[in-house]
């Protein structure tokens, strides 16, 4: 699974021109997390973009896949570029950050994972 990730994240990196940490999050949400809790919860996310050290960000639901190569089996995908590891060690310990995950997330996921890697630009 940890490749099949790394490959979604080396998409995005080519989008990426003045950052070079990615910070990629998948959720699984509670099964009574309802349509509107999911929505709520990609709006607050896309909210965060709002963030000095945030360069950009990309959030949506997962969509089905039926190649034996792809896991579409998380609810919501989130893809954060930032200038570097301070930058992403900024917002982590932001306030907004430490509210965000306290309210909106925590309450409805089963399950998150989170990787963090380095693009390498030429």
């Amino acid at each position: 699974m940890k490749s099949k990730i790394m490959f979604i994240c080396l998409l995005f990196s080519s989008f990426s021109l003045h950052a070079d940490i990615q910070h990629l999050v998948l959720l699984w949400l509670k099964p009574e997390a309802n349509n509107s809790v999911k929505q709520n919860i990609i709006d607050q996310t896309q909210a965060l973009d709002q963030l000095t050290d945030v360069e950009s960000i990309w959030v949506g639901a997962s969509i089905p896949n039926p190649r034996p190569i792809a896991d579409d089996s998380f609810d919501i995908g989130v893809t954060m570029l930032f200038k570097d590891k301070n930058a992403l060690d900024r917002f982590l310990k932001s306030e907004k950050h430490s509210n965000f995950v306290k309210f909106h997330i925590k309450p409805y996921i089963n399950k998150i994972l989170v990787y963090d890697f380095e693009v390498k630009t030429k």
